[in-house]
C-alpha cells in the first residue's frame, strides 16, 4: 500500500492507494476505454466504488487524461525520425526558435549528450531530407545525428508494462501484443474528427461525438469499431504522473545489434524487462533500438546496465538519464497530424 499526498487548506494530508485502484490502473493503462461495469467486475466492487475511485485518482492529479495515439501511416505520414542535436548553449535558443517554425519539427526537450532533441515527421522521405538538411545548414547547430524509425504502424508505447507498485514484480505477467496489419487507407472528414477527440479524451462517449458530428451513435460505434480494427488510432491507455507512484527518471538506452537479423529477439527481451515502457526500432544508422525503462532509484540503472548488456546479440549500448515526463506515455506529435 502507498500513499500519495494531497493539499487541503493549506494542510498536507495522504490518502491511500491500495490493490483495488492498482488493478484499476492497470487495466486502464492497457485499454482506457475499460468500461466502470467491466471494471467493478474486475475489482471485485460496486460499480459506484468504481466510480469514486477513478474520480479521487484523477482529482489528486495520478490520472492526468485518457488518450487515443494515432498511427501515422494512416493519415500519409511515412517517415518518422528522431533528431539529436549538439549546440552551444548560448546559442540553445536560437536553434529551438528555428526548429518551431517547421511545423514537421517537434521539440520534445533534450535527452543525453544532445543539447535538443526532436522529432520529425514527413509525408516522404524527401520532406524529410530536406527539414534535416535546412537544421544542418544553420551556422549554430554543431552536429545532427538522424534516427529514421521503422514499424511506423506498431506503436512504440508499452504501458502494459509498468509496475503500477513495487510489488508486482514478483509476479509479472506481461501481455503479448500481436503484430498489427497495416494497410492504406482513405479516411474521411467524419473518420478524422472521430479519432481527433478520441486522442483528445479516449472515454468521451460514443453518444457526445455522434451529437458534435450530426451522426447516429451507431455510425459512430461502427467508424471506431474500423479505427481500431485498421490500426488508425494504435493504443488507448491513461496518462499518469509517474512521480506520484515514485518513478524518479526514465532510462534511455541506445542500443546496436550484432546482427539486425537478430532485432525481434532482442526487442523481445528488453520488453520483459519490468517498466521497459517505450521501445522502437530505427532505420541503420548509429542505433538499432532504443528502450526507455523507468526507474525510482538510481540503483535501478546499475541493473539495468546488467540486464541489458548481458542479453545476447547486443553489440554496444548507451544509457543516459531523462526527466519523467508531466504526463505519460506523450504522443508528441499526434495533434498535429491530423
Amino acid at each position: 500500500m502507498m500513499t500519495v499526498p494531497q493539499k487541503n487548506k493549506g494542510v498536507n494530508k495522504t490518502k491511500q492507494i491500495d490493490e483495488t485502484d492498482f488493478k484499476i490502473l492497470k487495466t486502464l493503462l492497457i485499454e482506457s476505454r475499460t468500461s466502470f461495469t467491466e471494471l467493478s467486475k474486475i475489482c471485485n466492487v460496486s460499480v459506484t466504488a468504481v466510480i469514486r475511485r477513478y474520480e479521487r485518482l484523477k482529482r489528486t492529479g495520478i490520472i492526468r487524461g485518457e488518450h487515443m495515439h494515432l498511427n501515422p501511416l494512416s493519415v500519409g505520414y511515412e517517415s518518422i525520425a528522431e533528431i539529436g542535436i549538439m549546440t552551444d548553449l548560448a546559442d540553445q535558443e536560437k536553434v529551438r526558435k528555428f526548429l518551431r517554425t517547421n511545423s514537421h519539427v517537434k521539440i520534445a526537450g533534450s535527452l543525453g549528450k544532445y543539447s535538443i532533441y526532436a522529432l520529425v515527421v514527413a509525408r516522404k522521405l524527401n520532406e524529410l531530407n530536406e527539414t534535416v538538411q535546412q537544421i544542418d545548414l544553420k551556422p549554430y547547430v554543431k552536429s545532427l545525428d538522424v534516427l529514421i524509425f521503422a514499424d511506423l504502424w506498431n506503436n512504440p508505447w508499452h504501458p502494459e508494462n509498468l509496475l503500477v507498485e513495487t510489488s508486482e514484480q514478483k509476479n509479472l505477467i506481461i501481455p503479448k501484443k500481436s503484430k498489427p496489419k497495416y494497410e492504406q487507407l482513405n479516411l474521411d472528414e467524419i473518420d478524422k474528427r472521430i479519432a481527433k477527440m478520441l486522442m483528445e479524451n479516449s472515454r468521451t462517449p460514443f453518444k457526445v461525438i455522434a451529437e458534435k458530428l450530426g451522426i447516429s451513435t451507431n455510425n459512430v460505434i461502427q467508424r471506431y469499431q474500423f479505427l481500431r480494427e485498421k490500426n488508425v488510432l494504435n493504443l488507448s491507455s491513461i496518462s499518469l504522473d509517474l512521480h506520484k507512484l515514485g518513478y524518479k527518471a526514465t532510462a534511455d538506452s541506445y542500443i546496436k545489434v550484432e546482427n539486425r537479423g537478430n532485432l525481434p529477439e532482442v526487442e523481445a527481451q528488453l520488453l520483459q524487462i519490468p517498466n521497459a515502457v517505450f521501445c522502437a526500432k530505427f532505420v541503420g544508422g548509429a542505433y538499432d533500438l532504443r528502450v526507455a525503462i523507468n526507474v525510482s532509484d538510481f540503483s535501478d540503472v546499475f541493473c539495468l546496465k546488467k540486464q541489458i548488456s548481458a542479453i545476447k546479440n547486443i553489440k554496444s549500448a548507451e544509457f543516459y538519464l531523462a526527466e519523467i515526463p508531466d504526463y505519460w506515455p506523450n504522443d508528441f506529435m499526434g495533434g498535429t497530424l491530423i
